[in-house]
């Protein structure tokens, strides 16, 4: 049986956020499937279990950021023009994906094929000091750490 990796995310959001705006949408396996045979890599388990929660959960918690399924092929397009544009000099690996994207200043992304079930990202953002790609820890830690912070935003205003 594999391992939840959302396990601890999945409670806090239970917690922190169902209350304020219900239960996320999910992908199928046959839509996550198809993602797999466009990008041509095998996606970490970390990331697979994520689309399977909230894939497509575009009027929630994630309401305005480019973190869902059909976000991933637009957001990989655009990162090399994002470093090029900002004169950054980061040499992307040669198969990467890009599953999360901000109002054209903020994009993550992790390699492709991965080295572990729950993959290191690596984020892009626009006046940041230093202006560069900064590792991030794992897919799970930048979940947590995002979907916390937006939690923290509904519960400041319920």
């Amino acid at each position: 049986m594999a391992i939840d990796h959302l396990a601890k995310l999945k409670l806090f959001y239970e917690q922190q956020v169902f209350p304020h705006i219900g239960a996320p949408i999910g992908c199928s396996e046959d839509e996550i499937d198809g993602l797999e045979r466009v990008v041509g890599h095998p996606l970490p388990l970390a990331y697979r279990q994520y689309l399977r929660w909230m894939g497509r959960d575009h009027r929630g918690i994630f309401v305005g950021c480019d973190w869902f399924l059909n976000d991933v092929r637009a957001n990989t397009e655009y990162l090399p023009g994002l470093l090029a544009e900002n004169h950054v000099q980061w040499n992307l690996p040669d198969h990467y994906l890009a599953f999360m994207g901000h109002q054209g200043y903020i994009t993550a992304y992790f390699a492709l094929p991965s080295e572990s079930d729950d993959p290191i990202v690596y984020l892009y953002s626009e006046g940041r000091e230093p202006d560069t790609v900064t590792a991030e820890g794992t897919f799970t830690d930048f979940l947590f750490r995002d979907l916390s912070g937006m939690a923290a935003c509904l519960n400041r205003h319920p």
